[in-house]
């Protein structure tokens, strides 16, 4: 380690970085750490100090509660305060329009589907019988020659 660096830095700043939680203080850590390094060593520190700041930004993420805190009630004052704003109402109402919207449309989709599955079976059934029809007309009348 470089003989300038604060008491802080000497050792093995690694350690050191797991250690702290200020995330400026792991900042100056890992400036500190690249400055001594060149750019064919650099990348053996990119990998743990990469794993170090995900563990503290999910640490930052998660709060645990105290011990023998009473659990949170379920709605808020700002969750009371949303259910009689104007705009959160006009966004409820609109979604259950669009919901009901769609499920009216799947219902009619459904009913073009079998109405016309209906449709082409009776012009199968029309094609059929006129074929017959002419093959019949065909057979009592033969072609002259």
């Amino acid at each position: 380690m470089q003989q300038g660096m604060p008491a802080i830095f000497r050792g093995d700043a690694l350690s050191c970085l797991a250690h702290k939680t200020d995330p400026d203080l792991q900042l100056t850590l890992i400036h500190h750490l690249y400055k001594g390094l060149d750019m064919k060593n650099i990348h053996i520190l990119v990998l743990p100090i990469a794993a170090l700041l995900c563990v503290n930004l999910a640490q930052a993420q998660t709060t645990a509660p105290a011990e023998g805190a009473a659990p949170a009630a379920t709605t808020s004052v700002d969750t009371r305060a949303a259910l009689t704003d104007p705009l959160v109402q006009k966004r409820q109402a609109d979604s259950e329009a669009k919901a009901e919207y769609k499920a009216k449309k799947k219902t009619a989709k459904a009913n073009m589907k079998v109405e016309k599955a209906e449709a082409k079976s009776d012009l199968k059934e029309e094609k059929q019988e006129s074929t017959k029809a002419r093959d019949k007309a065909m057979a009592a009348d033969p072609m002259p020659k």
